[in-house]
């Protein structure tokens, strides 16, 4: 600023003009006018800032999602500073209503966006409606405070624990869905170190069921009680089964006996997921 002393600099009678040689107008700075150049330059004096600033409020759910990441009064700061953008240059924008509800619906609290459902759809019903968008936004902060407060912001719905716990569901089921192998010359048989028949697939457990993928020691026994019931350690299927090895329909003396050799088991997804809360069903004689 003053590098451009010239830019608020103004020119007045000088107030003993024609006395000792003095001349007849003099230049002092102006408040007002250095003022004015240094508003200037804190708001650009061009046309392209009121088009950026009508641009990002046209954005304001990407502003949500992306930036302020569901933070409604950090949503809010944001909005109040465009608008104040443009009220300096002496423009507004018409579309702001219409710019909030687009950046509020964008939340992912489920709830929070039915309360904005249920405002806008009011609004819209009402011609008559006096609602500003600074009223709207002090509604909108006012929501969010409360759901903080509460500890209940962005918690997770009913319906959305439902939709949780049916895609773990799934995902429990699917690693017993069989993969499918190319037919015809490319498919290679899996040779079992044990024997010349095809070796079952290799199967992992988890969770209580983890011991049951841990062989037994050197030299121990390959019986042992678990939760009431005998189990055998299977050097075929290699984890701990309800049949012994002798009996494994992949020992090499079980050739012949071994049901369904060739075909892999479908599984229905859907009855599956209709019994889920039934306990887990061992399948030891897996194709």
């Amino acid at each position: 600023m003053a590098n451009e002393s010239a830019q608020y600099q103004v020119t007045v009678p000088h107030p003993q003009a024609g006395q000792n040689n003095n001349p007849a107008t003099i230049t002092h700075p102006s408040g007002l006018m250095y003022l004015k150049h240094l508003l200037g330059k804190a708001i650009v004096d061009s046309k392209a800032v009121g088009s950026h600033v009508r641009a990002n409020l046209a954005k304001l759910d990407d502003y949500m999602t992306s930036t302020a990441k569901d933070d409604v009064e950090s949503f809010n700061d944001y909005v109040r500073e465009q608008t104040a953008r443009l009220s300096a240059r002496g423009e507004s924008s018409t579309d702001i209503m219409d710019n909030l509800f687009i950046g509020y619906l964008a939340c992912s609290d489920q709830r929070f966006v039915s309360y904005v459902e249920r405002i806008q759809q009011d609004w819209q019903d009402d011609p008559a409606s006096t609602l500003t968008y600074e009223m709207l936004m002090t509604k909108m902060e006012s929501h969010y405070q409360t759901r903080i407060l509460a500890g209940n912001w962005k918690a997770v719905t009913k319906e959305q624990e439902q939709i949780i716990a049916l895609q773990a569901k799934i995902n429990h089921f699917q690693q017993y869905q069989p993969k499918k192998t190319k037919k015809g010359p490319e498919k290679q048989a899996h040779s079992n170190p044990l024997s010349n028949a095809g070796a079952p697939r290799v199967k992992v457990f988890t969770g209580k069921q983890a011991w049951r993928s841990t062989p037994p020691e050197e030299g121990g026994s390959h019986t042992k009680e678990v939760g009431g019931k005998t189990w055998h350690y299977c050097i075929y299927h290699k984890y701990w089964a309800n049949h012994t090895s002798a009996d494994c329909s992949f020992n090499p003396k079980n050739k012949g006996k071994r049901p369904n050799a060739t075909k892999e088991p479908e599984i229905d997804l859907t009855a599956a997921l209709a019994a889920v809360d039934v306990e887990e069903v061992d399948s030891d004689d897996e194709e």
